[in-house]
């Protein structure tokens, strides 16, 4: 066998840092996953909150320089139309993965808000 085979294909091991096993332990499983999935909901959350809000002053400007052509009020009435849908799908997102941690783990909060368990010396 290769060396590069024997060191899984080059990639290599990648060590815990500390203090890790010791909170998997207290928590009695894996909690990057967790921890992993509720900072993308949080991240999401806020680039859409941020694009819906610039979308909607987009929308404003457009509307305020228009000067009354019809086709303008049509393109802020579609980009404001689209802004809330995307809005109502973030919330359904939020509501969703809510959902599935009161379902699966018993909290709606396990996977939007984890928390870790105090570990005695650490």
């Amino acid at each position: 066998m290769s060396q590069l085979a024997a060191n899984n294909l080059g990639i290599g091991k990648i060590a815990q840092p500390p203090g890790v096993d010791k909170y998997q332990a207290a928590a009695g499983s894996e909690i990057g996953i967790m921890l992993f999935i509720s900072m993308l909901v949080k991240f999401a959350m806020i680039v859409a909150g941020i694009w819906a809000m610039l979308n909607i002053f987009l929308a404003a400007y457009i509307y305020i320089n228009g000067k009354g052509d019809p086709g303008n009020h049509e393109k802020v009435a579609k980009v404001v139309t689209n802004t809330t849908m995307g809005l109502v799908l973030l919330i359904s997102l939020y509501t969703i993965v809510a959902i599935i941690g009161l379902v699966f783990f018993g909290d709606a909060n396990y996977i939007l808000r984890p928390t870790l368990a105090p570990v005695p010396g650490l």
